[in-house]
């Protein structure tokens, strides 16, 4: 904000962001496997990756947040825009309306190796050839690439 009778400016410190976020969904395995390999994993957790982390550190400081990138319209978008608003960022972007905003699973394994398979709406990089979801606490998955 300009303050024109004083002559200086006066500004309010804010963060905007305009990079991609998305949901991290956590998976625990006790190896991540070899391309074909197979892996348990359990507990399975969703989290918000991405610019987000800094967006949240932030508004934890008190510093007004927004983010100026694109957010989808599906069950991933509204686990990020709930997220948003529960820790006071703006989302000041674009919306897709037609497509969901991307995901990615990353199993992840005592050893601290890691290995992710990012899935966005039209650009499917890679996605495993087989996962099952189930209320039970433990989550089968496999580490093949399908096309």
């Amino acid at each position: 904000m300009l303050n024109l009778r004083r002559g200086i400016g006066t500004h309010e410190p804010s963060v905007i962001s305009l990079g991609q976020v998305w949901v991290d969904i956590m998976l625990n395995v006790d190896e991540v496997p070899a391309q074909g390999g197979f892996a348990v994993a359990d507990h399975p957790k969703p989290s918000i990756g991405g610019s987000y982390r800094v967006l949240q550190a932030a508004s934890r400081m008190g510093v007004p947040t927004e983010h100026a990138g694109i957010l989808g319209n599906g069950l991933w978008a509204h686990f990020i825009r709930q997220s948003f608003q529960d820790n006071g960022i703006t989302h000041i972007g674009q919306d897709r309306l037609d497509e969901d905003s991307g995901f990615r699973v990353v199993l992840s394994s005592a050893r601290r190796r890691r290995s992710s398979l990012p899935m966005a709406p039209r650009l499917m990089a890679t996605r495993t050839r087989s996962t099952r979801w189930s209320r039970s606490p433990k989550t089968w998955c496999t580490s093949a690439a399908t096309h």
